[in-house]
């Protein structure tokens, strides 16, 4: 399975599910749309994520990460939201987790996408069903 970086709020010690910013999950009409049947389909976008927190926009990063010796640019983003990864392996194209694949549209970015077409509570549950795998990753604040 790719490594696969995220920033979201936290709930507990794991992922916030929902369909807005900063969440396990989508947001209808902004990171997928349904087609005429209802239907979210493979390659149409997806849940976005990174290989490493280091090619987020810097608008994204929280502000604390700002301490860390690496990042030299100004940041902006929300000290609510924290890092959060899963898998470990290579940025490409494969699968994971069951109804989801990862698409890499750029060395950079990817959407983790429907792995085929099914209704959208489906795919935010098959997202949502992903949340214990997510690790937080607080290694950039040490």
């Amino acid at each position: 399975m790719p490594k696969i970086c995220r920033l979201m709020k936290s709930e507990g010690n794991k992922p916030m599910i929902g369909n807005k910013y900063g969440m396990l999950g989508v947001r209808e009409n902004k990171d997928i749309s349904c087609d005429r049947y209802g239907l979210v389909n493979p390659r149409t976008g997806g849940m976005s994520v990174r290989p490493s927190w280091s090619v987020f926009p810097i608008h994204h990063l929280p502000e604390r990460f700002r301490s860390h010796g690496a990042v030299t640019r100004s940041l902006r983003g929300n000290n609510t939201i924290e890092l959060w990864t899963m898998g470990g392996g290579q940025f490409v194209n494969a699968g994971v987790a069951m109804g989801l694949f990862l698409t890499v549209d750029n060395p950079n970015h990817g959407n983790v996408e429907p792995s085929e077409s099914m209704v959208l509570q489906v795919f935010q549950d098959a997202l949502g069903n992903t949340r214990e795998k997510w690790r937080l990753d607080a290694g950039i604040e040490k």
